[in-house]
């Protein structure tokens, strides 16, 4: 069993010295970290008030950490089990709520500034048969002829 404490209803602060701030916090007790998920979660919204149409964002604090470098994405499954693996020595644990949007770069999405270059390129069909060159397995394209199918 376990408790979250959960922050709602604001936002962060910027970078350096992250804070959450014009909003409120509640507590939920008496959790079952086998049955705890992010749709659980969705409950614990809509009983606080909160509209299920509305997009939200969950993050959690690493314990011992802080705002700036200890928040996790809680949006999957396999973030709920880095959430749960904290029960053992901390039965408290924060959980903080974003609506509409993010300002937080560990949640889905890219960091910004990306490198990405998109163009087209000629469609190749690989050949069925591979062949091996030094242990490496090289497939054989050719370019794609008018008319076939």
């Amino acid at each position: 069993m376990f408790s979250l404490k959960i922050y709602h209803g604001g936002e962060f602060s910027k970078f350096p010295g992250r804070q959450y701030v014009n909003g409120r916090h509640s507590y939920i007790d008496f959790l079952d970290a086998d049955e705890f998920s992010v749709h659980e979660l969705d409950s614990m919204m809509l009983q606080l008030g909160y509209d299920g149409n509305r997009k939200m964002y969950y993050h959690f604090k690493k314990p011992d950490s802080d705002l700036d470098v200890g928040l996790m994405a809680l949006g999957s499954d396999g973030d709920v089990c880095k959430l749960i693996s904290y029960v053992p020595k901390h039965r408290l644990l924060e959980v903080y709520i974003e609506l509409d949007k993010t300002t937080v770069c560990t949640y889905f999405q890219s960091p910004g500034g990306s490198n990405v270059i998109i163009q087209e390129l000629k469609m190749m069909v690989p050949l069925i048969i591979p062949e091996y060159d030094h242990e490496v397995l090289v497939l054989q394209s050719r370019p794609v002829e008018k008319g076939l199918n």
